[in-house]
């Protein structure tokens, strides 16, 4: 918030801390660009590209490199027309999507990411993390045939289950024209064209496929064929240790672990200690609730934090600092935060979100009834973002009953201590009940540093 011409000057402590944060938010907004994807070229062996379909009898063999076009043709042939989902439905609509699919138990083929060592590859260059430092598993979802004139409009897949961070798309080798992967992510672009890749990069002499994968919150297209046929094969990966109390995660960064030990050693900043947060730049599969009477606990989802997300959360571990995930809620007069995505399934007259966030132990940040010294505000070292929203909808009691709506946003908050004892902290715990002060007082603006996501 820009500070009025009346303002005090700022201080000599205060211009390093403002010039230590702005170095910080670029090298975390830096961080926030890295990949989203890695691709490459990947030989295998001739007998992995023995494909096989139908149903019964009536089974079909392929060998590709080198299976000609009328072969390919009959697999396409063979495909049901390929559905995507949308609000947890199948949708059929080739305006949106046009090409065939095959379900796994309708096709066999030796090739097998992690026995041929791609899983491998793409654990280290998607993930950041060091050879053998983290296992993930891929599991086949479908294959595809886009033959001419199919593609796939824009989208973001939805991720099955809490470990899932991402897919692996292998491009067979089979003649085609067109077909590009399109990927998108926090205004970055990626063209991946298979049948560039594949005649930019000679092998040895044995065959090969062309891969690219990518988290699961990047949004993604299809080009269209214009020619031959284009065959994938589609993985779902996940999380394999979920097991880990505390999976690893990747080395930090030098540049960004300095700059926050630089800003925790001022005096000046937070100096009775207090809470930083990092707004996240991925979107994660957030627990739902669906009309449930009981909230759900998001601390499984530290474990899943990916790209920069992982990154800062690397750092923090590095410097020892108290961290956790947090749903932040608007509740109209308050903001608080709580470690569940909470459920206002009971609430009712004279009992509402507020008291039922401090009876499942939400931390009170902002209150305009509540005493200062009560407040715990955040200090944004990144804002949040609106990646992971969560609406939760419950009955309000007045003169007639309505539906009302709450929002909340998923971010990691961070206790510090005291400057020169950082990492010494009371743990957080919510208030049962709420202090409020004489109704008819002013009413308290929250500060630049409690921004909040907006309501809605």
């Amino acid at each position: 918030m820009p500070r009025s011409k009346d303002a005090t000057p700022l201080s000599p402590e205060e211009l390093e801390i403002q010039a230590i944060q702005e170095k910080l938010k670029k090298a975390l907004s830096e961080y926030g660009q890295g990949p989203f994807y890695c691709s490459g070229k990947f030989e295998v062996a001739p007998l992995d590209l023995i494909l096989y379909y139908g149903e019964e009898d009536k089974t079909r063999r392929i060998t590709l490199p080198n299976a000609n076009g009328d072969k390919v043709k009959a697999l396409a042939e063979a495909c049901t027309k390929a559905t995507f989902g949308m609000a947890q439905e199948d949708i059929l609509d080739e305006t949106y999507r046009k090409a065939g699919k095959m379900d796994v138990d309708c096709f066999a083929l030796n090739f097998n990411p992690t026995s041929t060592g791609l899983l491998d590859r793409v654990r280290d260059d998607l993930l950041g993390l060091e050879p053998g430092m983290r296992n993930i598993r891929a599991e086949l979802y479908k294959l595809n045939v886009y033959g001419p004139g199919s593609f796939f409009k824009s989208h973001v897949d939805t991720p099955r289950g809490e470990t899932m961070f991402g897919s692996l798309v292998v491009v067979l080798p089979t003649a085609h024209e067109g077909g590009a992967l399109h990927l998108r992510h926090h205004g970055k672009e990626f063209v991946h064209d298979s049948t560039l890749v594949q005649s930019a990069f000679p092998g040895t002499g044995n065959p090969s496929v062309v891969y690219v994968a990518f988290y699961s919150d990047v949004e993604h297209e299809v080009a269209e064929v214009t020619s031959g046929y284009r065959v994938t094969l589609t993985y779902n990966l996940y999380f394999k240790d979920t097991t880990l109390a505390r999976p690893p995660t990747p080395s930090p960064d030098e540049t960004v672990s300095s700059l926050l030990g630089d800003l925790l050693s001022q005096s000046a900043f937070l100096p009775e200690g207090g809470l930083i947060g990092f707004g996240l730049t991925h979107k994660y599969p957030i627990p739902q609730l669906a009309g449930k009477e009981r909230s759900a606990p998001i601390a499984p989802l530290l474990n899943h934090l990916k790209g920069a997300d992982v990154h800062i959360l690397s750092v923090l571990k590095h410097l020892g600092l108290e961290h956790s995930l947090y749903v932040v809620y608007n509740l109209y007069d308050a903001i608080v935060m709580s470690q569940n995505v909470l459920s206002f399934k009971n609430s009712w007259q004279g009992h509402g979100p507020i008291d039922i966030a401090l009876e499942e132990g939400a931390v009170m940040m902002v209150d305009k009834y509540l005493e200062p010294e009560a407040r715990r505000p955040v200090t944004w070292i990144l804002p949040m973002t609106r990646l992971n929203k969560i609406e939760a909808v419950f009955l309000a009691y007045g003169n007639d009953a309505s539906l009302e709506h709450v929002y909340g946003n998923l971010a990691l908050v961070v206790q510090v201590g005291k400057p020169g004892e950082r990492s010494a902290i009371v743990p957080l715990k919510g208030k049962k009940l709420r202090k409020r002060r004489d109704e008819e007082e002013e009413e308290y603006e929250p500060s630049s540093d409690e921004d909040m996501p907006e309501s809605g």
